[in-house]
């Protein structure tokens, strides 16, 4: 009898985006356009520098997005979750996420992910391995390196620190948003709403 083969655990890397037809990934699809001015260039030595201060490998599907664009808000923001979380009578979510922007590189923006490190750690506390991407404070949208490691390949996460201080249940307050940067992607689409996450 012949055995199923399972998963293979690496994520695969597409090599052109579905929709456009373009290499994958395509800055120009995904990004709103932005003047580099504020945050400069992204370069392989900048790269260097925020790994180090961040103790991570970043992705490098966002790597590929940053040679092209400097960072920058999405035109494509939301996606399904990538589990569904329990409805309970005091909070009730859809199963959609948003993430508004992807922070670029800089050693002097506040907005760009070294320094939204730095914010997000010091000032609120957030978790060693959870690299903000987005949030205000109370809540981030993270690279989550906590499962993988820090050379891994990072799932995104929604993680509210005032929700984890309370005796709230855990997936109200860190779940997956979706299993890699790519997955996100792939699978993003324009959503509006006015609650988060």
């Amino acid at each position: 009898m012949a055995t199923k083969k399972k998963p293979s655990e690496k994520t695969s890397h597409p090599t052109r985006n579905p929709y456009t037809n373009k290499p994958f990934p395509d800055a120009s699809y995904y990004f709103f356009p932005e003047r580099s001015g504020r945050r400069g260039k992204y370069s392989e030595r900048l790269r260097a520098w925020a790994e180090q201060q961040l103790g991570v490998r970043l992705p490098e599907t966002y790597i590929k997005l940053l040679r092209q664009q400097n960072g920058g808000y999405l035109r494509l923001n939301g996606v399904q979750h990538a589990r569904k979380r329990k409805n309970t009578k005091r909070f009730k979510f859809e199963n959609v996420s948003q993430l508004n922007r992807l922070p670029g590189l800089s050693r002097t923006d506040n907005e760009s992910l070294p320094l939204l490190h730095q914010l997000s750690h010091g000032t609120w506390g957030l978790a060693p391995l959870l690299i903000p991407l987005e949030g205000e404070g109370h809540w981030w949208k993270c690279l989550d390196y906590r499962k993988c490691g820090p050379e891994g390949e990072p799932c995104l996460t929604y993680y509210d620190l005032e929700m984890s201080d309370h005796d709230y249940p855990e997936d109200l307050y860190d779940f997956e948003i979706a299993p890699s940067l790519d997955h996100f992607l792939l699978n993003s689409f324009f959503y509006s709403s006015r609650t988060e996450p």
